[in-house]
């Protein structure tokens, strides 16, 4: 699968790209949280605490990391986040910001791991040392560049 170029015509935002970090919710874990919501319902949500959450609108493209795995699944935002409430939702917390997903792609037998090697490939790491913490990069919600999105999903390879 090839992402759509930028392309920005009047009145159109660009595309942005997307990492956000996965994790175990109340009775989910990680993998059943993407394969419920991400896979299955076509949705993901935010608490109300993540600022960037609510810059995603319909075109982005979103990449999701699972702690101790790697990036493990990406899919295209559909919608913007709406506060609404979803019945997947109900049982697993707070999480009000819900938008809707579109062509969901799962690797999570064979995630996309990130360590130094790829690390060395990224944007985001460039003048930075490689062997130091690299944990800021998939703590939070964060945008990141086309480039970055298409290496940690596997449509680039450099």
């Amino acid at each position: 699968m090839t992402l759509s170029p930028k392309v920005v015509s009047e009145g159109q935002m660009e595309t942005a790209y997307w990492l956000t970090p996965v994790g175990d919710i109340t009775g989910l874990t990680a993998s059943q949280v993407v394969h419920t919501l991400v896979i299955e319902e076509k949705i993901y949500a935010f608490r109300e605490q993540i600022r960037a959450g609510k810059r995603i609108k319909g075109g982005d493209w979103i990449c999701f990391y699972e702690r101790g795995e790697g990036v493990v699944a990406h899919a295209r935002v559909l919608t913007k986040p709406e506060r609404q409430a979803h019945p997947k939702l109900q049982n697993i917390g707070h999480y009000p910001w819900v938008f809707k997903l579109e062509l969901p792609q799962v690797y999570q037998t064979s995630p996309v791991v990130i360590d130094g090697s790829l690390r060395s490939k990224l944007d985001a790491f460039k003048g930075r040392a490689l062997a130091q913490r690299w944990s800021w990069f998939v703590q939070s919600t964060r945008e990141i560049s086309q480039h970055d999105f298409e290496v940690l999903t596997r449509q680039r390879d450099k």
